[in-house]
């Protein structure tokens, strides 16, 4: 996929045209937010000079609401972008999936926000997305099983200091055939973890204190799993008996 030749590529914001762009929303910073944003929706009539691949928005300012961040979630998205970053710092702003995402978009990373929307009758899958990294996202277990469900062809799936999932469980109805890696960090609520049905796991790092189930049958390449010293326990990759 497109999105793995785009890392070694530098981030850039100079006001011109460019397949990275970056944006970092301050208090009273120069050029202000809704300058940003107006072209940011200019670019949508550039044509392929207006065309993002990569896009960076890091909300440190109280001032953003939702609907100012739905702007500039929407404006990227209609630029055609495939991998997207947003961090807002400190604001209770939520990001609306799939709707925030956009066609195109094939690499998600979203740090300190909450999640909206995956439960409306709306909700289409994202064809294109192959990774999720998720960072001190507010989202429960209900959330966390219906983003999975509308990424048929999830390869990467990142949880890191999330709060309010207790339970990570992939079904065989969610399609996912294509999961390679998987990387679970301090998410402190979980109580269970399981995989038992996806085969194509190659790559599984875990830190935490809960049990999980591991397919058995996985041909893996890279397990990395570190457990704290109150809470270790026995680990075993198994097939799981019904």
């Amino acid at each position: 996929r497109a999105w793995r030749g785009l890392w070694a590529r530098r981030w850039e914001d100079d006001g011109n045209p460019s397949p990275s762009l970056h944006h970092h929303l301050r208090p009273h910073s120069t050029p202000s937010s809704n300058k940003l944003l107006e072209a940011l929706e200019l670019r949508q009539f550039q044509g392929r000079r207006g065309r993002i691949d990569r896009y960076s928005l890091v909300v440190d300012t109280l001032a953003m609401r939702a609907r100012g961040l739905d702007r500039y979630l929407a404006a990227a998205a209609r630029c055609g972008v495939e991998l997207r970053r947003t961090c807002p710092a400190d604001t209770p702003l939520l990001f609306h999936f799939p709707a925030g995402a956009g066609p195109a978009l094939a690499r998600l990373s979203l740090r300190g926000i909450g999640v909206s929307g995956l439960q409306g009758r709306a909700a289409r899958p994202c064809a294109a997305l192959e990774a999720v990294l998720l960072h001190s996202v507010r989202l429960d277990d209900r959330d966390l099983a219906r983003m999975l469900a509308l990424c048929p062809r999830l390869r990467v799936l990142g949880l890191c200091s999330c709060t309010g999932i207790s339970r990570v469980v992939v079904m065989a109805v969610m399609g996912l055939t294509s999961l390679r890696s998987v990387t679970i960090v301090d998410c402190t609520c979980l109580i269970g973890v399981d995989f038992t049905v996806v085969s194509s796991l190659r790559s599984f790092r875990y830190s935490g204190g809960c049990f999980f189930y591991l397919p058995g049958d996985a041909l893996f390449a890279d397990i990395d799993i570190r457990f704290g010293v109150k809470t270790s326990r026995n680990v075993l990759i198994c097939q799981k008996v019904y």
